[in-house]
């Protein structure tokens, strides 16, 4: 009560406000729970309820039901070419890596300097695997001109865990992995000319290693920190126990006098047992959870909207969730035109919060095909398996979106702006629906004075 002794009702918390009802006698903690089943709190942005009403769960308020400002494209707007996302990372020391448009170039941007320049090529791997430069008996040199020289077609890009640089090959099928702590020309690990693999994009494997997506066959590729093939089929490891490919298997040990041996050096046996097959439609990116378990972006899932699968130990574990989940937070008369038809995602992993800046959940950011504007989904569980994306109303412009690709790195997403790499930032545009009505639990506000 006051000095004057009236009395007043505190309402506190989202428990307090959950008792209050909408227009239509709804208790709010009805609407709430239909909108998030399974969850205790609403979060910034809940799905559509009839109360109209929201818990910002960040600002500890009660707020009208947000929705999402979207960005208007100019009529002669060129979404990015799919074809331009190849591969590209960040490794610990702020440095950035990707494969230009000629798919035969690795370039990095350097930190220190800021210069952009070449890293590798396919010339100087062709080079490697010819032999050019080999000793004669007698200690002068000679050109090796007797064996052919393959071509090098990179294809996917990722820095592991490890601080290694690993970069798909699409011809010949393998990869390069470069230690970019001691730097050197790359160890080039091959897979089998039988084994059907087109490396499309890579992400760090959790614990070290690297994942690949195989995009044209549809399969998940898993290697360990050791680089050796890490297998979820119980055949194919019962068989393959002794041939996995490990650092010794990089460098051949036949004899180099020999004329039949390989112009590269090839692993020990790798088969399609070892990848899992992936069964939806287009899978087009690929992101690790800090659980082990790898996410799937597939681009078709409807045609309209993306989904999100799961994957642990070989098998789908959790069905496929759906961007369609943001209409929630779009006027209903703007749904027919909305759509969300997946470029690439990135994964970014919750931030608690501090002195200076505000906590963030598990998020998933999702680059639509029109490349002006990224959506942030917060990732959620119902029980131990199952993932629920849950939109978020925040405002994530992407200005002159170059198309490389959007990457998780460092509690941040990025992606690139000519031949730099600049943080996905929010901007505020706060919208709301128009209006909503609470009514207050009238026992409990009633001060108990006339009038």
């Amino acid at each position: 009560m006051d000095v004057n002794g009236t009395r007043y009702q505190l309402l506190l918390g989202e428990d307090d406000w959950r008792n209050c009802m909408d227009a239509s006698g709804i208790p709010l903690r009805v609407s709430w729970k239909d909108a998030h089943p399974g969850e205790t709190s609403t979060m910034l942005a809940p799905a559509a309820n009839p109360s109209q009403l929201a818990w910002d769960a960040r600002r500890y308020e009660l707020t009208l039901q947000p929705r999402l400002f979207r960005f208007v494209a100019a009529p002669d707007d060129q979404a990015p070419a799919f074809e331009r996302r190849r591969g590209a990372a960040r490794d610990r020391y702020e440095n950035w890596y990707w494969i230009d448009e000629s798919r035969t170039e690795i370039i990095v941007r350097s930190s220190g300097s800021l210069e952009t320049t070449e890293f590798w090529s396919a010339a100087q791997c062709a080079s490697l695997c010819a032999g050019e430069g080999k000793e004669k008996e007698d200690g002068s040199f000679r050109a090796k001109e007797s064996e052919p020289v393959p071509s090098f077609i990179f294809g996917g890009l990722s820095v592991t865990e490890d601080h290694y640089l690993v970069v798909g090959t699409v011809e010949p099928k393998g990869m390069l992995i470069f230690d970019l702590h001691a730097g050197g020309a790359p160890q080039h690990l091959l897979i089998p000319r039988e084994v059907e693999f087109e490396p499309f994009d890579m992400a760090a494997r959790a614990g070290g290693g690297v994942l690949i997506l195989d995009r044209r066959y549809k399969r998940i590729w898993e290697f360990d920190r050791a680089f050796s093939i890490v297998s979820h089929s119980a055949q194919a490891s019962e068989d393959h126990e002794d041939e996995q490919a490990t650092p010794d298997a990089f460098h051949s040990d036949v004899n180099e006098e020999d004329e039949d041996a390989p112009a590269c050096d090839e692993p020990r046996r790798i088969t399609t047992k070892n990848a899992t097959q992936i069964t939806e439609t287009d899978p087009v990116a690929i992101e690790s959870l800090p659980d082990g378990s790898v996410l799937i972006l597939d681009q078709l899932a409807d045609p309209k909207f993306a989904g999100v699968l799961r994957y642990r130990d070989g098998l789908q574990v959790s069905k496929s969730v759906s961007t369609r989940v943001m209409l929630d937070l779009i006027e209903e008369e703007r749904h027919d035109d909305f759509q969300i038809v997946a470029y690439d995602f990135a994964f970014v992993p919750a931030r608690a919060a501090s002195a200076k800046s505000e906590g963030t959940p598990d998020r998933i950011y999702v680059v639509a095909a029109d490349g002006n504007q990224s959506y942030a989904f917060s990732l959620k569980w119902r029980g131990l398996e199952q993932i629920e994306l849950a939109p978020e109303a925040i405002y994530l412009p992407m200005r002159l979106f170059g198309g490389k690709g959007l990457v998780g790195a460092c509690g941040g997403a990025y992606y690139d702006f000519g031949e730099r790499w600049i943080p996905l930032a929010e901007q505020r545009r706060p919208r709301y629906v128009e209006a909503a009505t609470l009514v207050t639990p009238v026992k409990g506000l009633d001060e108990r004075e006339p009038d």
